[in-house]
C-alpha cells in the first residue's frame, strides 16, 4: 500500500530570462547623472486600492550585509556612504508602508548586526513567510558611470518559475521608482550566472525569493542621493508598488480533493481529483465567474514526477 503525500502542484507562469550582483555588471550604457533631478524631491506615494490583496500575506525583507562597519572600506561608496545602512534603511521605510496595507512583515535584521545568509533563509523559514526580499546596493570597480536596476532570481527558470515572477514585478517597481538613465536588456538575472550553485540566500529559502540591486553606489552622483531620505522612500515605494502588484494578479494553486491527502492507498494507479483555482474568485467580481486558466499552463506532479491529466473546465477538476 502507498500513502499519499500531498504535493505543491506547480501552474506555469510566464517567465522572463533574468542577471547582478553586489559586485558584478554587464557592459551597459554609461552616462554622467546629475545629483540635482527631479529624484531628489519628496516622495508622497498614493497607496493604490489594489494594495489591500497584500492583507494577510507574510513577508520577510533582508536588509543586506551588516555589522561588518569595522572593516575599512566594505562594501563603501567614494565618500563613504555604507550599503549596509542604505539598505536598512529602505528596508525599514518598506516595513512601513506594507504594514499599513495590512501584510506582516518580518525582518532579517533591524539594526546593524551581522546575520550568517543560511540564518537568513531561516528566517524567512520559520516564519512561513509567502516572499522573501533581500535588498541590496550595487558596486563595481573603475566604472563610476555605471548605475542601473536589477533582481536576481536562483537558477534556471524551470528551477524557479514564482520567484521569477516575483523579480519581474520588483524589478518594474523599483525601476519606475528611481528612473536610472541606464536600462539593462532585461534587468532581471539568474543567480547561477555568478556562482555554479546560486546565491545561497535563495537557494535556501524555501518561497519566492529574490535579491534586487536597486542601484550602484559606487556611481559617485547615486551615492550622493542614496544619502537622501526622500530618495530612500521613493526606493521602497518602489519595491511596495511592485509586491501590490504582484499580489493584485493572483496566484493560480490546486487543492487535492479525493482521495484526502493523507489516505492510504491499496492500488499503484490511484485516481485524484484536483480542485484548480485560479486564485482570484474569493474576490468576488461579476467577471471572476468564469476561471482565468490557461489549460495548457497546469502542470500535475506527484513526488516531482509529472503525471498525466484531464481538465474538466466546467467543474474546474
Amino acid at each position: 500500500m502507498h500513502r499519499l503525500s500531498q504535493k505543491t502542484f506547480l501552474y506555469s507562469l510566464a517567465a522572463l530570462l533574468v542577471l547582478t550582483s553586489c559586485a558584478q555588471s554587464p557592459e551597459i550604457d554609461e552616462r554622467q547623472e546629475s545629483v540635482e533631478d527631479e529624484r531628489q524631491g519628496s516622495v508622497e506615494i498614493e497607496v493604490p486600492p489594489y494594495a489591500r490583496y497584500l492583507k494577510g500575506f507574510t513577508i520577510c525583507l533582508d536588509p543586506g550585509h551588516g555589522g561588518q562597519g569595522h572593516i575599512p572600506d566594505y562594501k563603501r561608496g567614494p565618500t563613504g556612504l555604507r550599503e549596509a545602512e542604505v539598505n536598512l534603511q529602505v528596508a525599514l521605510y518598506l516595513r512601513e508602508m506594507l504594514q499599513v496595507a495590512g501584510a506582516t512583515v518580518i525582518m532579517t535584521r533591524v539594526d546593524d548586526s551581522y546575520v550568517s545568509l543560511p540564518r537568513r533563509s531561516q528566517i524567512a523559514n520559520e516564519n512561513h513567510a509567502d516572499f522573501f526580499i533581500s535588498l541590496h546596493h550595487n558596486a563595481i570597480e573603475n566604472k563610476p558611470g555605471t548605475n542601473y536596476t536589477s533582481t536576481w532570481y536562483h537558477g534556471d527558470a524551470d528551477e524557479s518559475r514564482p520567484s521569477l515572477d516575483l523579480a519581474r514585478y520588483i524589478q518594474q517597481g523599483v525601476a519606475d521608482a528611481l528612473r536610472l538613465p541606464a536600462s539593462p536588456a532585461t534587468g532581471l538575472y539568474s543567480d547561477k550566472l555568478v556562482a555554479a550553485s546560486g546565491f545561497g540566500v535563495l537557494r535556501l529559502t524555501h518561497c519566492p525569493a529574490v535579491v534586487c540591486e536597486a542601484s550602484f553606489y559606487s556611481n559617485p552622483a547615486e551615492e550622493a542621493r542614496l544619502k537622501s531620505a526622500a530618495y530612500l522612500k521613493r526606493e521602497a515605494s518602489g519595491y511596495f508598488l511592485g509586491l501590490a502588484r504582484y499580489v493584485a494578479a493572483g496566484f493560480p494553486k490546486g487543492t487535492l480533493i479525493k482521495p484526502p491527502p493523507d489516505a492510504v492507498i491499496d492500488t499503484k494507479t490511484p485516481r485524484l481529483q484536483i480542485q484548480v483555482s485560479d486564485g482570484l474568485h474569493a474576490r468576488g467580481a461579476w467577471m471572476l465567474k468564469r476561471q482565468q486558466v490557461f489549460t495548457d499552463s497546469i502542470r500535475v506532479k506527484i513526488d516531482g514526477v509529472r503525471v498525466p491529466f484531464h481538465y474538466r473546465r466546467d467543474k474546474d477538476l
